[in-house]
């Protein structure tokens, strides 16, 4: 897919967005796990979280700027965060939390929910995003696919 093609589907989700009545002008993640199934699904994915957090918890410190890891689940649900304190109060405002869904019904086009649609790895701008809450922030997503199954999703981003 090139970069033309990616921008196609961008906009086509954009649409999709506004005809499923999403407001860009929400202010926090629409679509958030009960704590009960939020329990289920850590428990179902411990071991995905584990290799996660041992694999950043190696490089976190050593980065300087303002990054985000982000580890979703094949669902769109992230399941681990890990960043600097600034960075996470500043998220945590909005609603960024563990068992946020990072669908499009929940918040709209973003990184995460491209590389669902579109099965890659997706870099998106501030402007690529259709909700105004990410309207700051650069994102690359990619899905992480094992024996040929995406069993969740990696995103890197900044603000």
């Amino acid at each position: 897919m090139n970069s033309k093609e990616l921008y196609s589907e961008i906009l086509f989700s954009k649409r999709r967005c506004a005809s499923i009545g999403l407001k860009d002008s929400i202010n926090f993640p629409l679509v958030t796990l009960n704590k009960e199934d939020l329990k289920v699904k850590m428990d179902k994915n411990i071991e995905l979280i584990n290799v996660f957090r041992n694999c950043i918890d190696n490089i976190i410190n050593a980065v300087k700027e303002k990054y985000m890891f982000l580890l979703i689940d094949q669902d769109g649900c992230l399941l681990s965060l890990l960043c600097n304190n600034n960075v996470y109060r500043y998220i945590d405002k909005f609603g960024f939390r563990i068992g946020t869904y990072f669908t499009e019904n929940s918040l709209g086009t973003n990184a995460i929910s491209m590389a669902i649609n579109v099965k890659r790895c997706v870099f998106l701008t501030p402007q690529d995003h259709y909700c105004d809450i990410l309207k700051k922030w650069y994102c690359i997503a990619s899905p992480l696919i094992i024996d040929e199954k995406t069993i969740g999703y990696f995103d890197v981003s900044t603000i």
